[in-house]
């Protein structure tokens, strides 16, 4: 029980009752009090920055790569730029005469496994459209008519030099393969063809 007790008694005063004890507080004591417990409570933040300025101990480490890239490399008979391809050359051609064979080995020069094509110019005559070539992959090293027979064909023979060409073949890295060239002038072909000259390039190209 709660007594306020009369100004002219006692001003300002507050008395409590308890079990029938009158207690009696001074004047401003609950507002000190609560003035202590604010300042109090203001003063924690500011501790709590202090003891978050201490520095820590920090670590880091890092990895590294190294990365190569792979060439394309193909070879001619082991050229690199141009092979002078004098074995499949014929010279004092007559229609009918007997076919030349002659073996070309392309392979790979590098370690990473490319695909490679070939396509082909020739002399713009008629020699050059009646002459007939084929394209056989061999497993041996002799290239005849034996072996072109028994061989896997890579360009179908037919007549035209420039219409020669390799549809895309995969060859795997430090890989070879041998090619039986066949050329051969028929026997229907007419004096259109005589006293002229034709020059064939088989180019190979590579990707990878």
């Amino acid at each position: 029980m709660t007594t306020i007790l009369p100004q002219a008694a006692d001003q300002g005063r507050v008395a409590s009752s308890i079990g029938g004890v009158l207690t009696r507080r001074r004047p401003g004591w609950a507002t000190k009090h609560r003035v202590a417990a604010m300042v109090l409570t203001l003063g924690l933040p500011a501790a709590g920055s202090w003891l978050g300025a201490f520095a820590s101990y920090t670590d880091n480490v890092a990895a590294s790569s190294t990365f190569t890239s792979s060439d394309v490399k193909i070879r001619a008979n082991g050229a690199a730029t141009t092979y002078a391809f004098t074995s499949l050359g014929v010279t004092g051609l007559v229609p009918g005469a007997p076919a030349k064979y002659a073996l070309l080995e392309i392979s790979n020069a590098g370690s990473a496994p490319l695909t490679y094509t070939m396509s082909t110019t020739a002399t713009a005559n008629q020699l050059s459209t009646d002459l007939r070539i084929g394209v056989v992959r061999i497993a041996g090293s002799t290239c005849d008519a034996a072996a072109f027979t028994g061989g896997t064909n890579v360009y179908t023979e037919a007549a035209g030099l420039a219409a020669a060409t390799i549809a895309a073949r995969p060859l795997a890295g430090a890989a070879a393969e041998s090619l039986c060239f066949k050329v051969a002038l028929p026997v229907s072909s007419t004096n259109a063809s005589a006293g002229l000259n034709s020059t064939a390039t088989f180019t190979f190209a590579a990707s990878s």
